[in-house]
């Protein structure tokens, strides 16, 4: 994968609540080559987005192994269980690839 890998490096400046600066500065850079591009926030919040519109800017995502309602568990992932309507046979597959052969 040579060229397509890349190194991200987030230094950030911590203190305590009471004493967080009323702006926030974030710097980015569209090139790694170029200047960085500076944004001034309100609010960031733990994932280094904008947060002025949440009501709560330090609230961090948390990993649930059950769901928030009462909905069926998902276990099974994208496994086509649909009585093998999107199934090619051999002979469907040659047919389709004939008729579409960008979808190989």
């Amino acid at each position: 994968a040579r060229g397509k890998a890349h190194v991200h490096c987030v230094i950030l400046g911590l203190v305590a609540r009471e004493d967080e600066p009323k702006e926030k500065r974030l710097f980015s850079y569209d090139d790694i080559k170029a200047d960085p591009v500076e944004t001034r926030h309100g609010a960031l919040t733990a994932y280094l987005t904008d947060g002025k519109t949440l009501l709560n800017p330090h609230i961090v995502i948390e990993e649930r192994n059950i769901p928030l309602d009462t909905h069926k568990k998902i276990i099974i992932g994208s496994k086509p269980i649909d009585g093998g309507h999107y199934i090619f046979s051999e002979e469907e597959r040659t047919e389709f690839a004939s008729k579409e052969p960008k979808a190989e």
